[in-house]
């Protein structure tokens, strides 16, 4: 059974380019860390901006593991100064049947 995690980050106002560029990290020093597979991940625009990024934990150890390694919460501090995290029902498509998003070009990270 895969434990896959669906995060979602609005950029704060006029922050959107430098959480662009932290995000970048994200994905990579994760895998570095050996704390999820190398399924590739998923990551998709909302209309107000809101970056959804989907991706598989290695197992809940792991998950668990990486709300207290340094160099993770070192980036996920980084995450906070450009974004705020939202739930998944405050992303208007999200109340949609079939919610419909921008897919990101996985190269652009």
């Amino acid at each position: 059974m895969s434990l896959v995690s669906i995060s979602a980050y609005k950029p704060l106002p006029g922050f959107a380019s430098g959480f662009e560029e932290v995000l970048k990290l994200h994905i990579p020093t994760l895998l570095e860390e050996g704390l999820i597979t190398d399924q590739p991940p998923f990551r998709m625009r909302a209309v107000d901006g809101t970056i959804i990024e989907i991706f598989e934990w290695v197992s809940e150890e792991a998950k668990e593991e990486a709300h207290s390694h340094p160099r993770i919460m070192e980036l996920w501090s980084r995450f906070h100064e450009y974004s705020e995290m939202i739930k998944l029902m405050d992303i208007m498509e999200c109340h949609e049947h079939m919610a419909t998003f921008l897919g990101l070009n996985l190269e652009k990270f």
